[in-house]
């Protein structure tokens, strides 16, 4: 690490500065440096990428948070999208009488006992709220963001730090910063109120998930004296009934200081030009001093803590350790142990226990926090047969070959190949790359350090394996059993606010600063099927596409088989069965042992129209690779435990479908898509799967693999002609293939508005589609076909959020869009989509059915509407894994160059008149199929009928068992 000294056009005297540089590729190189203030700054520029990824990291999550105000981290950070006192209002003088009230009326609430005034507070709350919106600009951040091509604009909360991002084209960086900046000086919490519905939302949805709530039960267990077990990041519900404004701006001014932040910017800028900028923006946060947390020692376990609970859809068991932190020295070695056990390639000790069918399901998860850490081994024992404590001598035999060094030396390499190898992956993606630098700010972990994650785990011995293995998997730790059940959850009822809807027409005063500030030259960059992919050949009837990695020597093949599941469902268990299957000379652990030797793994699976089988790994080991793959596809040998595997996993994923809201809601609305030919209702039943010989299923995709035309997608440093030579070497594939025709399944006609409905008792949330019908989409109509998603659908600033979350708080998540076909000719269809909870179904139903029957033309979104589409075209533009499947997607359409380039210079000239055509055409007039999955004890279903004929369906309709 080497300081230097600095100064930056005397607007820093002094800046401390040193550059990490990474031994394997200077794209990694990373410049840290602190403004006088005490605000850290990261740059990696980075000459391959295409957009850049930015991002403001606090280091101040939940952990952070006062006991008896829970939740006000991530509540702050819905807040910081909501404005300034000069962003996102058009006249805060007017405005901020009423934000003063509000501010003292939620005091009022938070000392308040009695249920009938807490009512009639939130109600003058509300009435606050209402008028102090005449002068709101909520959505305006958002708004400014989007007009330069700003995409994926987000943040995230949990319980070490707070991180705002998005990514955005680098001609634009100066408007970015300057936002960014904007966002952190003297914030606004305007839309406290609504937002706050927003968040119950939120809490709603986690309370549907019964991942969610084994973790928080498992966290809370292993973690009686911490912050991480005794509040979610998302507080509890009681906190958030009775939020406090001052404390949340208390908790802003503590933590929100600029020695405890950090600028993230990873992508194609400059260095050197960005620093004035920067220094301009964020050198003037004034600097105050870092607040400290220290967390004790976790309450260690002695012995073994059992608790029975009953949170989960199956009988299940978990046994939960209390392990390392993240900066612990012991954690590299605890990484290669919990791989050991269970990793992604299958081919650790608690994965073989489900694939050799001694159990229903098996499989670990793991947190790893600044204070402390913790991994859990959760099981299903086959009912009648197993008990859990016979289950659990399996996982104790599992970990016991790790502790006492049973495992062989292949398996130890692979574990250390297959670990570097993700992280070398992680670090192509600009965001992965740009959270994993917040990690280190956030954790005091230099750069390199980082960098040198692959060669540490290199470097890890048998021994350490073994004594950390030891160490913290022991005899104290957690084993929760958990029966079938649900557990309570906390129903709130909807408030009788009125909506706060806030004038869009106007702008801040920000707006003509934020305009003003120069852009960078740019040409806009556009996919070239020319150059952009290469073209080869296998015997001029097996297609190859590839393109260039240009980052590293990871490849990615996929060879797609064309023949899928549109015709034969049973394409889809033969894929699953000859991935549970050894091949040649290989049982199926030794198969996996030797891709995972190599530093590679394979998927295989299947689609409507192709077999695929997926690999990935290190190129200088792609020939030794391609003769495994070779193996599969032309020699695999299931056993009647592959069989067996696949019929308990498919029963055991259909039992907790069944009793995931969200998964049954996916279901219903594909049954309103495509009526009998639902892929729920096509796929075989549990009965008929059993009755499928395994021979059968073998021929199968024997008769795919080795008969059928293949079409070859790879990203790698080989060109295609290269890659070609090497298949045709190591792969035997038909000299005479045959190819199943491209086909969809046809979409349903909807000819009078219906509203299919399933009640769920135990759903919180209800989740709510609109689906209806519409003609092909033309390459003619790719235009306002865009122009008409990014106006109805497009993120915070687009009408379905604004009308239904924004306004109403009706849902956490809502969104809409029109879909075109992936084959030319086919149908489209219009999708809209609201999470809300159950009381609330009702009103978000019509209130979206309004917007497709009525919707409203608001000319004054045009001109940012018009700068979003053109710069979006710039951060848009596929990574180089994805440029062979995004090419082969629009060839298939018809186009042959980029529909992007003409599109371009037709978005400069959009007019309101050109998205009302395109939805008075296709949209206007239409009936709809409205599909709802809740409980039907908080919804009205009287009111529903008057929106449409109510059809009551069971499961059984729609879902195939």
């Amino acid at each position: 690490m080497q300081l230097i000294m600095k100064k930056i056009l005397g607007t820093l005297s002094l800046i401390l500065t040193f550059c990490e540089l990474s031994a394997q590729n200077n794209l990694l190189q990373l410049e840290r440096y602190q403004l006088d203030n005490g605000f850290t700054v990261f740059l990696n520029p980075d000459s391959t990428a295409n957009k850049v990824f930015g991002a403001v990291i606090v280091n101040a999550g939940a952990k952070n948070e006062d006991p008896s105000a829970t939740g006000m981290a991530h509540y702050l950070e819905h807040m910081l999208f909501k404005g300034t006192e000069v962003l996102g209002t058009w006249d805060f003088d007017r405005e901020k009488p009423h934000l003063d009230s509000i501010r003292v009326l939620y005091d009022q609430l938070s000392t308040t006992k009695s249920a009938e005034a807490k009512l009639d507070i939130q109600k003058k709350i509300n009435e606050q709220s209402v008028k102090g919106a005449e002068y709101a600009l909520p959505n305006e951040f958002d708004k400014l963001l989007k007009s330069i091509g700003s995409t994926e604009v987000n943040a995230f909360t949990n319980y070490e730090m707070t991180f705002y991002h998005n990514f955005f084209p680098a001609h634009e960086i100066n408007k970015w910063l300057d936002i960014y900046a904007q966002r952190f000086t003297k914030p606004v919490f305007r839309s406290f109120q609504s937002e706050l519905e927003v968040v119950y939302e939120e809490r709603n949805r986690a309370q549907d998930s019964y991942e969610v709530r084994v973790f928080e039960k498992a966290e809370s267990l292993i973690y009686p004296n911490l912050p991480y077990g005794q509040w979610s990041v998302l507080g509890t519900t009681e906190h958030l009934k009775n939020p406090s404004l001052n404390k949340m701006y208390a908790f802003f001014e503590k933590n929100y200081v600029p020695g405890n932040m950090a600028l993230i910017l990873t992508g194609n800028f400059n260095a050197e030009s960005v620093k004035p900028a920067i220094a301009e923006n964020f050198g003037v946060f004034e600097a105050k001093p870092v607040p400290q947390v220290k967390l004790p020692e976790p309450k260690p376990f002695k012995g073994t803590q059992v608790e029975k609970v009953r949170i989960t859809p199956i009988k299940a068991a978990f046994l939960g350790y209390q392990t390392v932190p993240y900066n612990h020295p012991d954690r590299y070695a605890m990484d290669v142990v919990e791989y050991l056990l269970y990793n992604e390639g299958e081919t650790g000790y608690i994965n073989q226990i489900q694939l050799n069918n001694e159990m229903i399901y098996a499989g670990t998860f793991n947190s790893v926090y600044n204070d402390a850490g913790s991994f859990v081994i959760f099981f299903v024992p086959k009912p009648i047969v197993q008990s859990v404590g016979n289950a659990e001598k399996k996982i104790q035999n599992a970990l016991n070959q790790v502790k006492q060094g049973k495992f062989s030396d292949d398996l130890f390499k692979s574990a250390k190949n297959e670990i570097s190898r993700q992280f070398q992956e992680s670090l192509e993606d600009l965001e992965e790359r740009g959270i994993l630098i917040g990690g280190a700010f956030n954790t005091g972990i230099p750069w390199q350090t980082v960098l040198d994650y692959p060669k540490t785990i290199e470097d890890i011995s048998r021994e350490e394996v073994m004594a950390v293995a030891n160490k913290y998997l022991g005899e104290n730790h957690l084993k929760m059993i958990s029966r079938t059940g649900f557990p309570k959850k906390d129903k709130l009822d909807k408030p009788p606010y009125k909506p706060v809807v806030t004038e869009q027409e106007k702008e801040s005063a920000y707006v003509d600063q934020f305009e003003n500030i120069s852009s960078l030259p740019f040409e806009p960059k556009f996919l070239d099927f020319e150059k952009d992919v290469d073209r080869s050949s296998i015997g001029g009837k097996h297609q190859i596409i590839t393109s260039v990695n240009p980052i590293n020597d990871i490849y990615t093949l996929q060879i797609r088989f064309k023949k899928g599941t549109i015709n034969n469902p049973k394409v889809e268990y033969a894929a699953t069965l000859a991935s549970l299957s050894g091949a040649g000379e290989y049982a199926l652990n030794d198969l996996k042992q030797e891709f995972g030797k190599l530093g590679s793994s394979y998927s295989i699976y299947a689609t409507l129209n192709d077999l695929v089988i997926s690999v990935t790994g290190s190129e200088e080991y792609l020939t030794e690779t391609l003769q495994l793959v070779n193996t599969l596809i032309t020699d695999i040998k299931p056993d009647d435990n592959s069989k067996k595997v696949l019929v308990t996993g498919e029963k055991t994923e259909r039992r907790l479908e069944k009793r995931t809201p969200s998964s049954m809601s996916s279901a219903l609305f594909n049954y309103a898509s495509y009526g009998e030919n639902s892929y729920y209702l096509k796929r075989l039943s549990i009965s008929e799967l059993k009755k499928t010989d395994k021979e059968e299923l073998k021929e199968l995709f024997l008769s795919i693999t080795t008969n059928y035309e293949a079409e070859i997608w790879y990203s790698g440093r080989l060109s295609a002609n290269e890659l070609a030579t090497m298949l045709t070497s190591n792969l035997e594939l038909s000299d005479l293939p045959k190819a199943d025709a491209y086909d969809m399944r046809p979409l349903q006609s909807v000819s009078e508005t219906k509203i299919l409905f399933v009640n769920d008792k135990k759903a919180v949330q209800s989740q709510v589609y609109f689906y209806t019908d519409g003609p092909p989409i033309s390459k003619e109509d790719f235009v306002d076909q865009q122009s008409f998603n990014q106006y109805f659908g497009g993120g915070f600033s687009g009408l379905v959020a604004q009308e239904i979350r924004e306004y109403r708080s009706l849902a956490y998540s809502a969104g809409g869009w029109y879909q075109s076909s992936s084959e030319p000719g086919e149908k489209s269809r219009l999708i809209t989509y609201i999470g809300c909870q159950a009381d609330k179904t009702t009103e978000a139903v019509k209130v979206m059915k309004n917007l497709l029957e009525e919707m409203p033309a608001k000319a004054d979104r045009i001109p940012l509407l018009r700068k979003s589409l053109q710069m979006e075209i710039v951060t848009e533009y596929p990574d180089f894994r994805t440029i062979p499947a995004r090419v082969v997607a629009l060839e298939r359409l018809g186009y042959t160059e980029d529909p992007n380039v003409d599109a371009y210079p037709i978005y400069q000239d959009l007019e309101m008149e050109d998205i009302m055509d395109f939805y008075e055409t296709r949209l206007k007039g239409k009936a709809f199929t409205i599909t709802i999955y809740g409980d039907k004890r908080r919804i009205d279903l009287d009111e529903l009928k008057k929106l449409g004929t109510v059809e009551v369906l069971d499961p059984k309709d729609f879902v195939k068992k």
